[in-house]
């Protein structure tokens, strides 16, 4: 199972990598705020799992330096504040849950910085860990409810496509919301069928996000073709409606 691990822990990194380029492109053919958003998004977690993985192979099962871990870690808590911002772009979030979602993002960051350390990896947590722990779970999963929810509202009332799209970015974000509360919630000792697990979660979250960022033809078509048939019946009727009409007119 551990070399299964491995294998998902690098196709992952690569997918993260190819979001990141591929809504690189989006923000360079667009030039909006909501694709300039998306590229941060995952450029931040691309780069990021790729430097994770490279790190692990060259240092094997040896700690990095503690600075170095938690630079690691505050970046990566940037994440869904950053997933945050696409969503406001797209759906804007009052005031107050702006100010709320960045004291939530920056409070986790410096408590990064000023935990003493890190437990290695199959080490048991201490007590102030943990209490670290539970502050990410609740600032990640506020913010992945909040980007959930926004998603789907904002796909309301828009085209079959758009819609769509909408609503497939608010479940990538309702499910690696639930991938870091199954992470979080496990013992530092857990056993490797949970980090499994949780990969595999987030390789389904990974390919959610590329349908909602390039969907393929025949998937754009299925949802278009509801519409499409609606108008067909509409026009149908319409016609018939006519061709009564004209018969009874003469």
């Amino acid at each position: 199972m551990k070399s299964f691990y491995e294998v998902i822990q690098w196709v992952n990194a690569g997918a993260f990598l190819g979001l990141a380029l591929l809504t690189l492109r989006l923000w360079v053919k667009r030039r909006d705020k909501p694709s300039f958003w998306m590229a941060v998004t995952f450029a931040d977690l691309g780069v990021l799992t790729v430097i994770g993985r490279v790190i692990q192979v060259v240092n094997g099962d040896r700690d990095l330096p503690l600075i170095a871990t938690k630079f690691i870690v505050a970046v990566l808590l940037l994440f869904p504040y950053f997933l945050f911002r696409v969503a406001n772009s797209f759906t804007p979030a009052s005031k107050t849950a702006q100010r709320l979602a960045a004291v939530l993002t920056v409070a986790v960051v410096v408590w990064t910085f000023l935990l003493p350390t890190f437990p290695s990896q199959g080490e048991a947590r201490s007590g102030t860990f943990e209490l670290f722990v539970i502050g990410i779970l609740i600032q990640w999963t506020a913010l992945s409810a909040v980007v959930a929810f926004k998603f789907w509202v904002g796909g309301r009332g828009q085209p079959p496509v758009a819609r769509a799209r909408m609503r497939l970015l608010a479940a990538a974000a309702a499910i690696l919301s639930l991938a870091l509360v199954i992470s979080g919630a496990a013992p530092g000792d857990r056993p490797l069928g949970v980090d499994v697990g949780v990969s595999l979660l987030t390789l389904v979250v990974v390919t959610i996000f590329y349908l909602a960022f390039a969907p393929p033809g025949p998937l754009r078509a299925a949802w278009r073709r509801p519409a499409e048939e609606g108008l067909r019946r509409a026009v149908i009727d319409l016609m018939g409606a006519v061709t009564d009409q004209a018969v009874v007119d003469g």
